[in-house]
């Protein structure tokens, strides 16, 4: 599928590490505002047996869906030096519902130690993030016990569909005459750039 696909701390919020509720705002590492664009696309493709008689359909036509969402689809959590070793985040979405990640934290660095899933959604994966305004709410552990809280927005914006040239291709593998995934992603690979 296409995809397209640090911050200074004050004095003060290096003397109020112990608060249980901070002033600092939280962020995402890239900001807290994102784009989202969608893209369609139309592809047909002419398979050719790499040897032997064909064992399937010689030629598809599929429509590509994909999308670009910036400025990332991961991101890690920036927020206050403290001495904690975890963080938790709660997205309340624009429709009232509720999404929670948790992940390590580098107290020293003021930051996650991994990013979160922001926008990825798999069978396997539930993003933090829905379209429009979400409240994050987050909080710092040591230990499992709240060290310090504070909450920020995230914005997603929905910039529409973007349509992508029709195209052709050729290819060796048959299997590209059964199931999209391998061609639309070649497709937005090489016509991405020509959405609009």
């Amino acid at each position: 599928m296409w995809k397209f696909v640090v911050s200074i701390l004050s004095l003060f919020l290096a003397l109020a590490v112990n608060a249980q509720t901070s002033t600092s705002p939280g962020r995402f590492e890239g900001g807290n505002d994102f784009q989202y664009f969608g893209a369609v696309g139309n592809v047909s493709v002419q398979c050719f047996p790499s040897g032997g008689a064909p064992s399937g359909p010689t030629s598809a036509y599929y429509r590509c869906d994909g999308y670009s969402f910036s400025p990332a689809e991961e991101a890690r959590f920036i927020g206050p030096i403290a001495d904690a070793d975890e963080v938790t985040l709660v997205a309340t979405h624009a429709d009232r519902s509720t999404r929670s990640k948790s992940g390590s934290y580098d107290g020293r660095k003021g930051q996650s130690d991994d990013r979160f899933n922001l926008w990825i959604s798999t069978v396997f994966q539930r993003p933090l993030l829905k379209m429009g305004a979400n409240t994050v709410d987050w909080t710092l552990k040591r230990k499992g016990k709240s060290v310090t809280k504070g909450s920020f927005v995230a914005n997603v914006k929905d910039n529409g569909d973007l349509q992508c040239p029709n195209a052709s291709e050729t290819s060796w593998d048959m299997n590209d005459c059964i199931s999209s995934a391998r061609v639309c992603s070649n497709y937005f690979s090489r016509y991405g750039h020509l959405c609009q």
